[in-house]
């Protein structure tokens, strides 16, 4: 209310300074902790740099209303300068793009995305739908652009914009009534046949056919990303899993890691400045200790929330969690290796992709012939 009764109050200025300026620390800090090149190049550099426009944009449009508020002078340029400040204001709403990010809006974010990848499909699906109607706006403009008792289809256009309103919204004239009843009274079977073989192609065959087309190529295209994203956070989410599985099988007694093997993981904290490097080798020596995990310990691993939150990050389903250990048990030997259990992990992330599917097949051919090479040896 206080806004929209005087939008020049000077709180409203002061309390964009604020968020500016927290916005502007924001950037600052994560470049002062992570870098240029994490910002600029790193993993999430795109929403970096779009993080970096609005507020280049933000501060463009304090720096241009403070001169305005000192100069005062009268000129033509002010107009300018006023639209320009406006401008800007409205492009600082792309700020709540950033709201995308978040987990909670995720589902928003997937529609979002789903109709930016399927725009192409409904622009040529106007296209095909105006060209169909087209057509037969030539034909009705031939038969009927004579009759004075039907202006809907005196010229080509009309008869365009009429026959779209037919197929989409509602086939009335222009006083109101029914044109297609209209018409029907005038040209009797002439009119009805046509339309209503071109009705029943265009709003059940081209629409459905349009809507399949579309949920076909948005499913394809969300496939493709959830595929890119396992691809482009595979070093984060291994980062993650080893970190998991490091702390879960030294906190956990039943797993009998031998203690030298624990105090050389713990001493490995000074050796390695890099996270990734440091976490690989710790794992190795968990590895090599040859481990042996049991189902009651990996199911009570699995009770465990930070291990829960970072299989849930990873895309990993765990609502079955027998199911999972019987899947990691690929050799059916009741116990599974550390290696074994990260792994496993691994290859359960997101949906199941087609090279999978074709792997799998592939691995089946050359053991049946291996089996085959082997039966005919013995014979």
């Amino acid at each position: 209310d206080m806004q929209r009764d005087d939008p020049d109050n000077p709180v409203w200025q002061a309390m964009e300074i604020v968020f500016l300026t927290f916005y502007f620390f924001e950037a600052v800090g994560k470049l002062a902790v992570f870098g240029c090149g994490w910002y600029f190049l790193g993993e999430d550099h795109l929403w970096n740099w779009f993080d970096l426009t609005c507020l280049l944009l933000s501060l463009g449009d304090l720096v241009i209303f403070i001169y305005v508020e000192i100069s005062q002078v009268e000129n033509p340029l002010d107009l300018q300068t006023l639209m320009l400040v406006k401008m800007l204001r409205l492009a600082r709403l792309a700020r709540l793009v950033r709201t995308l990010r978040f987990a909670i809006f995720y589902e928003l974010k997937l529609m979002v995305l789903g109709v930016i990848s399927g725009m192409r499909v409904l622009a040529w699906a106007m296209v095909l739908l105006a060209l169909l109607i087209y057509a037969a706006a030539i034909a009705t403009t031939s038969m009927f652009g004579g009759d004075e008792r039907v202006p809907e289809m005196r010229s080509l256009s009309r008869s365009w914009f009429t026959l779209f309103r037919c197929f989409t919204d509602g086939c009335a004239a222009y006083d109101g009534t029914p044109l297609s009843e209209r018409l029907y009274d005038i040209y009797g079977v002439w009119w009805v046949v046509p339309y209503v073989f071109l009705f029943v192609g265009i709003t059940l065959g081209l629409f459905n056919l349009i809507m399949a087309i579309f949920i076909d190529n948005v499913m394809a295209s969300q496939m493709q990303r959830k595929l890119q994203e396992i691809s482009n956070t595979a070093k984060s989410v291994e980062i993650d899993i080893k970190e998991s599985l490091l702390r879960l099988t030294l906190q956990s007694k039943s797993n009998g890691v031998p203690p030298d093997v624990e105090q050389e993981i713990i001493h490995l904290d000074d050796h390695y400045h890099s996270n990734l490097a440091r976490v690989r080798a710790k794992f190795d020596l968990l590895v090599n200790a040859e481990i042996v995990v049991t189902k009651a310990a990996f199911l009570s691993w699995l009770k465990d929330r930070e291990f829960l939150a970072v299989l849930k990050d990873a895309d990993i389903e765990t609502a079955n969690e027998s199911g999972i250990y019987e899947v990691l048990d690929a050799d059916m030997s009741n116990t599974l290796s550390i290696e074994e259990v990260y792994v496993g992990l691994m290859r359960l992330r997101g949906p199941i992709a087609k090279s999978e599917i074709v792997g799998l097949i592939l691995r089946l051919r050359h053991v049946t012939t291996l089996v085959a090479e082997m039966s005919r040896k013995r014979e």
